[in-house]
């Protein structure tokens, strides 16, 4: 199992929730599994719940951090199979009836197509990992936007009833304001660089230019600030341990261990997963920890 994310959506859990502290995890494995994963039924389109990430518990405790794993299974029908049948039997009722069909045979006609090809369509799985960071004061979802996080954020407030939850922002400064410092003075914290990559946004139009492989500091990019262009994404080399994209909603995407840290834990047998999972679990839950007390000390989270 991969444990290494490469996306992450942050919420700062507004209340303490006395389910996810040590003496309430027994309660919790219970609500999770009584919201596990079901396979997709015959004419099921969607299916999700929790499954176990290793072992036989639905969660995983180290240092007062929490991991949940969900496995969402669809079954998505091929468009071009979709449309040749559904023209054919259009075809076929209306010669039947004589006449062209209305929108709500039409409607009928597709939906009874779809349940007839859903038991012959295999379904594509997809796992995603859940965190609670910092003696769960943080939620991380492992999405690359807030859209796809919020079916993992509905599925758990689901099963443990409330979920009290905001995504993460700095009350110091609009988050474009500091990233835009940080490319114009090439200026940043000792334990941030710059990358190669930033989109800047038009204060004025909404007009978007995004540099790839580029030097940051370079005058051409200058001047895109100088003629009021904020930046709204920027990649960051975290202490040469971690890199990633940071958006202005504070989505980390694109991020990427440096392979002297995926290897740490080489030297542990292939065949031996679950020790495997256990040093992982605990190398990724202390690199990111550390990444975001870095992030708060100098973007400042809600205040």
């Amino acid at each position: 199992m991969n444990l290494f994310p490469k996306n992450l959506i942050i919420y700062d859990i507004i209340n303490e929730l006395n389910l996810f502290k040590s003496e309430s995890l027994n309660n919790l494995n219970n609500l999770l599994k009584e919201n596990q994963f079901k396979p997709c039924g015959r004419t099921d389109k969607i299916k999700i719940g929790f499954i176990q990430p290793i072992e036989k518990t639905f969660i995983h405790s180290f240092s007062d951090n929490l991991m949940f794993r969900a496995l969402k299974q669809t079954k998505s029908i091929s468009y071009s199979a979709f449309k040749k049948q559904f023209s054919e039997k259009i075809k076929k009722s209306e010669e039947r009836k004589q006449r062209s069909l209305n929108k709500k045979e039409l409607k009928n006609l597709k939906e009874d197509l779809i349940i007839d090809l859903l038991p012959y369509t295999l379904p594509v799985d997809k796992f995603t990992n859940m965190f609670t960071f910092h003696s769960n004061k943080y939620l991380l979802i492992e999405s690359a936007n807030y859209n796809s996080a919020e079916e993992y954020t509905n599925l758990l407030r689901k099963a443990i009833g409330s979920l009290p939850i905001q995504p993460i922002k700095s009350s110091y400064k609009k988050i474009e304001t500091i990233m835009t410092e940080w490319v114009k003075t090439g200026d940043l914290p000792d334990c941030f660089s710059l990358g190669t990559s930033a989109v800047l946004k038009s204060q004025t139009d909404g007009a978007l230019i995004q540099c790839k492989n580029q030097e940051l500091t370079s005058d051409e990019v200058l001047k895109h600030i100088e003629l009021n262009k904020m930046v709204t994404q920027l990649t960051i080399n975290w202490k040469e341990k971690i890199s990633f994209n940071i958006k202005n909603d504070f989505s980390l995407t694109r991020i990427k261990f440096s392979n002297e840290l995926k290897e740490t834990n080489n030297d542990i047998f292939c065949e031996d997963k679950i020790s495997r999972f256990y040093a992982d679990y605990s190398l990724i839950t202390g690199e990111i920890n550390s990444l975001l007390s870095d992030l708060n000390k100098y973007l400042i989270f809600n205040g």
